[in-house]
């Protein structure tokens, strides 16, 4: 998954009066929300390093990632410590918003999910996942209602099943286990194209489906594809899409938005791009 730059969201650079931490000493992450009205991460550093109270005020935006508009943006990042109270030997993730009655957009749970399979690769640990609210216990000075009900609940119920059974480190592509080049969008396809693109790999494209929108947004970052990230559009059965034409314009196969069967020549050609161990 790609993640954008503190330099791309308006964000100074972290002082080097900020503690910093080794990538594999993360003991797990903590979600968090913004808890009002969102616009920008640079707004969300401003109040945190000068609208707080002064005694309240940080050096920089406490978080390490945040969450909005469907997409990661780096906050202190990897490599240096959070702030504050949230037991920080944790990564900590924050959504843009409120999240006491609504759940953020698919889009952002999405980017959440492979935000959390990312991490897991990168530290090579099954990093538990909680709510802010789960760090300190009721009553304590510390204890919070955040990330909002509705997120924590998410967070508890819904997530584990979507990264509880990922592998702490991945499966790199390798000969003998390169995939046949048949044209056929099996489910080996569909899992190596899910792995290279840090979705859950269960070897399957639902209907809507995370992988789909995970191409769909790379479609848009690097070939301006234009595509509405909705999750449909993949599919092998000889019917014209969307992104099935701009997936065939980013290969370089004819553009027709079809996958036909039950040979499909831009299934070959996303084949021989996976087998290089990119998508």
């Amino acid at each position: 998954m790609d993640i954008i730059s503190r330099g791309k969201a308006g964000l100074p650079g972290v002082p080097t009066s900020i503690g910093h931490r080794s990538l594999g000493s993360w003991a797990g992450i903590t979600g968090h929300h913004t808890g009002g009205a969102f616009s920008s991460w640079k707004s969300i550093h401003d109040w945190q390093t000068k609208g707080r109270p002064a005694a309240q005020r940080l050096a920089y935006i406490g978080y390490s990632f945040g969450v909005a508009d469907g997409e990661v943006t780096e906050l202190r990042g990897w490599d240096h410590q959070p702030a504050g109270d949230h037991d920080n030997k944790r990564i900590q993730v924050v959504f843009g918003g409120a999240y006491s009655r609504d759940l953020p957009s698919r889009e952002d749970l999405d980017a959440f999910v492979a935000f959390v399979l990312l991490a897991r690769r990168r530290t090579g640990k099954q990093l538990e996942v909680i709510p802010h609210r789960g760090v300190w216990p009721a009553g304590h000075k510390y204890a919070t209602s955040c990330p909002g009900d509705r997120l924590a609940q998410w967070m508890r119920q819904d997530l584990p099943d979507l990264i509880g059974k990922q592998p702490s480190t991945p499966k790199p592509p390798a000969t003998p286990g390169q995939l046949a080049v048949d044209g056929r969008l099996g489910r080996a396809t569909i899992r190596r194209w899910q792995q290279i693109m840090g979705t859950p790999t269960d070897g399957v494209i639902s209907t809507p489906s995370m992988l789909v929108r995970a191409v769909q947004r790379h479609l848009n970052k690097v070939a301006r594809a234009g595509l509405t990230v909705d999750g449909v559009g993949i599919r092998q059965d000889g019917k014209s899409y969307k992104t099935t034409r701009a997936l065939q314009r980013y290969l370089g196969t004819v553009q027709d938005g079809r996958m036909s069967t039950p040979v499909s020549q831009v299934v070959k050609a996303l084949q021989r791009r996976l087998n290089t161990g990119r998508f």
